[in-house]
């Protein structure tokens, strides 16, 4: 394919027409410029500059990149489990947060509601929020214990400073990534099982 002009720019042209048009100024380079992993061939193109912090759409913005499919949510290994643990003792709010997650397997949007009302018998009786579905959940001793030493609200266990339930989901898993950060889990792929991986 014979080139028009000396550069694309803006939207003259779609960065998988490049790569399709065989440019050599980009095919040629065939490491991805954020791993420097080898590509061969190349596929897809990212902008070194990104448009948000002032780069350009341009061809000499354009480099190849090796994009790795997502494995969706980073599952916490034990290690990180223990080292939050350990830093937020029994009896403090962030450790009541990952005892309610780990023992319960709530969804963050049905932690934030569980409370003292759904306990009844040694069982969390709640409608989950996402499904509508009842779900009957055994409370072991180490979660009897958490939230016996933890000041909690009335309607629910876990709440904000001011003693007031979360609003949401989010705002709880904004929260508890700070939580996260606290407890020092912000290595390699900590960073993501502690900040992205608040839990769902």
């Amino acid at each position: 394919m014979a080139r028009s002009t000396d550069e694309w720019i803006g939207k003259q042209t779609t960065r998988k027409s490049l790569i399709a048009s065989g440019c050599a100024s980009l095919t040629a380079r065939r490491i991805c410029h954020l791993t420097d992993a080898k590509i061969d061939p190349v596929r897809e193109l990212g902008h070194k500059i990104s448009l948000i912090l002032g780069g350009e759409h341009r061809e000499s913005n354009l480099f190849p990149v090796l994009r790795e499919p997502s494995d969706g949510f980073h599952t916490w290994t034990v290690e990180q489990v223990e080292k939050y643990r350990n830093h937020h003792k029994l009896g403090t709010k962030p450790r009541l947060a990952i005892d309610i997650l780990l023992f319960l397997g709530l969804r963050r949007s049905d932690a934030v509601v569980v409370g003292r009302q759904h306990l009844k018998d040694g069982v969390i009786s709640l409608r989950t929020g996402k499904t509508g579905a009842w779900v009957y959940l055994p409370v072991f001793k180490q979660l009897l214990e958490s939230i016996e030493a933890t000041p909690t609200g009335d309607m629910a266990f876990l709440t904000t400073q001011t003693g007031k339930p979360f609003s949401s989901g989010a705002s709880f898993g904004n929260w508890f990534a700070k939580q996260c950060k606290l407890a020092a889990c912000l290595m390699s792929a900590e960073r993501t099982g502690c900040e992205r991986q608040a839990p769902r």
